[in-house]
């Protein structure tokens, strides 16, 4: 080929041939518009042929392809015959010399053509030429120029607008490099460069995805990566925007041209603008601009504050592929590299975080990755750990924890023990993750998913860390009791904490955080539930928790258990009990072994602590669901139910004793109230310790306090339920005996109104329970045997106490449900001092009350000293419209206490409402 100037005048040639040139006028022709549609066989490239066209045939060809007055099919023929000559010609070596120097030159030229076919079927042709790269590289100096015209985008530049056409230039320029790389960068290193970097910001995805393929093809041809700093700069900073495209395959292909450039050696600065300085731990994740290649020795005014962390997005990446080959090229970074020391404290943040990824296959490759740097971390520290692994000491730790990841405790990905150059080197960075962690994990302006990931990323890294984590004690409760408290509302990540906190346990020893958590700190004070829930976690995943049950029993459980009235408070009280319960008495429930069962031996931190105790602290947190009216239920587990159960009569005693030393007080604290409620549930009837609170009870019964008459009645109902023949029953006549004379001696309607309700409902569950024959027949047995009060005696004070209550005004609905209850039954034999009636007109399906026109309902009741009492109720305002509208349904325009349709479908409304006058 010529020299410099030949290429000139080419090139000189090329430019005038591109200006549009007039028409002659004596010249007729016919021509093919250039947007008329061509056919498929015109445009196909022709088929290699056996027969090389004669070389006058070949130069009219070229005339005619050049000729721009031809016809755009003439024009395409031509460049396909050209074509075709040309994948002869290299069939035929002895004619690709004269081929090529006939027709390269005019197919360079036609990248110029106004039609969008011929230009692509010329750079096709061109492409064919590196078949023969020893040839085709001689023809580069007229092909460089015609590329960086055609692809650079700029307004001295003739940037060819066909997204096809560029594409098959980028491809020709790959060809190059496929072929012969290192020819081609010796001679236009430069050149291709800057088209690799200037077609990398092409708008078409193919573009980019060719340019990045040709990456890891330039930097196989660089020496060494001293000599190329400079590009190594210009192409990495080009490459960085390409990981955020909105094409998978092109981000993919984008981590592979990261890859060559990392691969190549002296990356650690320019890593630090694609993935932070993770130098700052308070700043993790953030690049800073001044630390951009663009930004150098700029003024702090003239750079823009925009912060870029492609690596970040890359972990947020919405496909999969993508973040697995992430992972993969962190791993491999971190454990190939011969500088991998100079970026590893940069890497490691972002290999860590595969381990919260939300695809299990993302979080088994990261996992592997970290293997896979565990091993190269042991090699390139072989003499520090040597002395572990010769003596055993890391083969005595793994088989301390077999146990442990043997139960399939630990989450997924974790199968077993990491090895020891992971755990090592998870260590290392680890007091850069965890802090930043925690302020995620704590921010309330971030979304759910954020506070999930960071939440699983601190426990996996727990499980890594082992008892190395003992550092992080104080910021790990605190942040966890925060989230506890703060995002109670989010049961995954509550359940991620707890998780997190049986790790904790399990590794670290109990005693170097728990003074961390005692009620007197100022962090139990903040979040007394969150810290006793996780608590009760690290507690059950401690590797000897009988050590310290009894110390958190004394310091936690038997101080707030007969105090505390918060609902998280107790239910988290509750599972500490619990734990400490299986923890103690493993594999047993609370009737197992004997009452007097104490710790086990060998366990001195327990402090004597028994199942008797423990069971009244039980006690004590189950009565807190029933000690007001507004109180939360609990559901505590059922060890605890079977452990009260079991130990029923001596909470029976416990409790009577606290009452006569002063420690139980039944007129001022609801919760000993409903603590007396529980255990007198709990008792069979005939219990000591049942007499021994007849005091409280019958004291109770002359309180003023209206909250205090209703527990006293309810417990009077309670004891009803007893044998007749025991002492429980015998308390129970005599509790609402005193009831009963206390409502005589109390002015305040209000307080009798309570008094009546409950002492009404205590005694219609007795009526109902003794109405069978059978059972008073048996009581009355019992009673001759042991000689105690007689049936008839017992049984006729309670029915003057029944006559005696009903003496009063009530002006309850559920009064009345239950008295006609009774009443609508038969009237039994023993029934010889008094029995209820019901007056009402068709009595046939329970009680139907009478309806008068001002909304009020009647239910009379005729005693046998034929007393009529009249009882009236207001009729609520949802019960009075439901009976309006079906009264206007039914046309009806009065109604009248003797109609019994109107009393029929007024109870119908009744019903609906909820106001259902019979009793179950």
């Amino acid at each position: 080929m010529t020299g410099c100037q030949d290429v000139d005048a080419i090139w000189a040639e090329m430019q005038a041939d591109c200006q549009p040139k007039a028409r002659p006028k004596t010249r007729t022709t016919t021509t093919v518009h250039r947007d008329a549609p061509i056919r498929v066989e015109d445009s196909a490239p022709a088929e290699p042929s056996t027969t090389l066209p004669e070389q006058h045939v070949i130069q009219r060809h070229v005339n005619t392809m050049a000729d721009k007055e031809a016809p755009v099919g003439d024009r395409i023929t031509a460049v396909t015959a050209v074509f075709g000559a040309m994948k002869t010609a290299l069939v035929q070596p002895e004619h690709t010399e004269m081929v090529f120097e006939a027709c390269v030159k005019p197919l360079i030229k036609r990248v110029y053509d106004q039609s969008e076919r011929v230009r692509i079927t010329a750079v096709e042709a061109l492409q064919e030429c590196w078949k023969a790269p020893a040839l085709a590289l001689q023809t580069l100096p007229y092909i460089m120029p015609v590329l960086i015209d055609r692809l650079t985008h700029a307004d001295q530049f003739k940037w060819d607008k066909s997204e096809e056409v560029r594409l098959a230039l980028v491809g020709l320029l790959r060809m190059a490099l496929q072929a012969n790389a290192t020819g081609v960068m010796a001679e236009h290193s430069q050149e291709v460069i800057y088209l690799l970097v200037g077609a990398l910001k092409d708008p078409h995805p193919e573009v980019k995805l060719e340019c990045l393929l040709m990456v890891p093809e330039i930097t196989r041809t660089v020496a060494h990566y001293s000599v190329w700093k400079e590009e190594h700069k210009f192409i990495t900073a080009a490459v960085q925007p390409v990981l955020a495209h909105r094409h998978a395959k092109v981000r993919l292909a984008g981590l592979e041209a990261l890859d060559a450039l990392v691969q190549l050696g002296g990356a650690a600065e320019y890593i630090q603008t694609v993935c932070g300085d993770q130098i700052k731990p308070q700043n993790w994740g953030d690049i800073y601009p001044e630390t951009l290649p663009e930004n150098r020795g700029k003024k702090a005014e003239e750079i823009k504050r925009v912060k870029h962390n492609f690596f970040a997005m890359m972990i947020q990446d919405g496909n999969n592929a993508v973040r697995v080959r992430f992972y993969q090229l962190l791993g491999n970074w971190l454990s190939v590299l011969e500088d991998k020391m100079d970026h590893e404290h940069q890497l490691a943040p972002y290999l860590l975080s595969g381990l919260s990824d939300k695809c299990a296959e993302v979080r088994k490759s990261t996992l592997d990755m970290i293997d896979k740097v565990g091993v190269r971390y042991e090699q390139d520290n072989e003499l520090e750990f040597k002395e572990r692994i010769e003596y055993g000491q890391d083969r005595a730790e793994t088989r301390r924890w077999s146990k442990f990841y043997s139960q399939g405790a630990i989450p997924e990905p974790f199968t077993s023990r990491p090895r020891l150059g992971s755990r090592v080197f998870v260590k290392s960075h680890a007091y850069r993750m965890i802090p930043c962690c925690l302020r995620e994990l704590k921010e309330p302006l971030f979304t759910d998913t954020v506070r999930i990931r960071s939440a699983v990323l601190v426990r996996n890294i727990l499980i890594l860390l082992e008892d190395n984590a003992t550092k992080f004690c104080r910021n790990l409760l605190e942040s966890w009791a925060h989230c506890c408290t703060e995002f109670a509302d989010d049961p995954r990540l509550i359940r991620v904490l707890l998780q997190s906190a049986k790790f904790l346990g399990r590794f670290v020893e109990l005693g170097s955080y728990l003074p961390m958590l005692e009620p007197d700190t100022q962090l139990y004070s903040k979040y007394p539930a969150a810290c006793t829930a996780l608590l009760a976690q690290i507690l059950s995943g401690a590797e000897h928790p009988e050590r310290w049950a009894g110390q958190i029993f004394d310091s936690f459980v038997r101080v707030q258990s007969g105090e505390s009235s918060d609902h998280t408070t107790r239910k988290a009280l509750g599972s500490l009990l619990a734990t400490i319960v299986q923890t103690l008495w493993p594999g047993q429930d609370g009737a197992a072994a004997e009452q007097s069962a104490m710790v086990p031996a060998g366990a001195e931190a327990t402090d004597g602590v028994g199942r008797e105790e423990m069971a009244l602290a039980a006690c004590e947190m189950m009565a807190g669901n029933t000690e007001t009216a507004k109180s939360i239920g609990v559901e505590f587990e059922s060890v605890l139910h079977q452990l009260v159960e079991a130990h029923a009569p001596f909470l029976l005693q416990a409790v009577a004793d606290r009452f006569n030393d002063g420690r139980y007080s039944y007129a001022f604290s609801g919760r000993h109230r409903a603590i007396t409620k529980l255990v007198l549930g709990l008792a069979a009837g005939d219990e000591p310790g049942i007499g021994m609170l007849a005091d409280s009870l019958e004291g109770g019964a002359g309180s003023s306090m209206v909250e205090v008459f209703e527990q006293v009645a309810d417990c009077g109902r309670v004891l009803s339920t007893k044998p007749i023949t025991s002492i429980g029953f015998g308390l129970s006549v005599s509790v609402l005996t005193e009831l009963n004379e206390a409502g005589r001696s109390v002015s305040d309607h209000h307080v009798t109104g309570w008094l009546s309700i409950w002492v009404i409902m205590a005694l219609a569950d007795f009526l109902s329970r003794c109405e069978c024959a059978a059972m008073l027949a048996l009581a009355m047995m019992d009673l001759e045997v042991h000689g105690k009060e007689g049936e008839e005696e017992v049984l006729g004070r309670m029915q003057l106490q029944c006559k005696l209550a009903l003496e009063r005004e009530h002006a309850n609905r559920e009064i009345r449900q239950r008295i006609a209850a009774v009443a609508n039954r038969s009237r039994p034999g023993w029934a010889t001092v008094w029995w209820p009636s019901l007056l009402v007109k068709n009595l046939c399906a329970g009680v139907q009350p009478a309806l008068t026109r001002g909304g009020k309902k009647k239910i009379v009741i005729e005693e046998l000293e034929s007393h009529l009492e009249v009882v009236e109720e207001i009729v609520t305002a949802g019960a009075m419209a439901l009976i309006e509208e079906e009264a206007v349904a039914k046309n009806q325009t009065a109604r009248d206490d003797g109609n019994d349709s109107d009393d029929e479908g007024s109870l119908k409304g009744f019903e609906r409402a909820g106001l259902d006058l019979k009793c179950s």
